[in-house]
């Protein structure tokens, strides 16, 4: 079957929406403070900063992800095993090309 967008939703609808969402959020912060521990309140100028050096860290991570998986390549492959993998990888392929030329 064809899937479908769900139902449309007039500008007036949308704007009802947003002011009720608005209604929700007055009411919520309302009573949050109730709710959350103080920290959650206190003031982090270098909360963005912590922020964006760990969104780096895990880009770097990522980044080197296949050269440390190919690194580990003679540690979990020995001579004479016989390899089953399932579908097409390039991380797979580059795993197991890394292992025979390591041999």
């Amino acid at each position: 079957g064809r899937a479908t967008s769900g139902p449309r939703i007039s500008a007036s609808q949308q704007h009802q929406r947003s002011e009720s969402f608005g209604d929700v959020l007055e009411t919520d912060s309302a009573s949050a403070s109730l709710d959350l521990p103080p920290q959650f309140y206190q003031n982090r100028p270098d909360l963005k900063q912590s922020i964006m050096e760990a969104i780096l860290e895990i880009t770097s991570d990522l980044e080197d992800l296949h050269k440390n998986i190919n690194d580990q390549a003679t540690n979990h492959i020995h001579a004479g095993e016989v390899i089953l993998s399932y579908g097409q990888s390039r991380t797979i392929k580059m795993f197991l090309k890394a292992a025979a030329d390591k041999k």
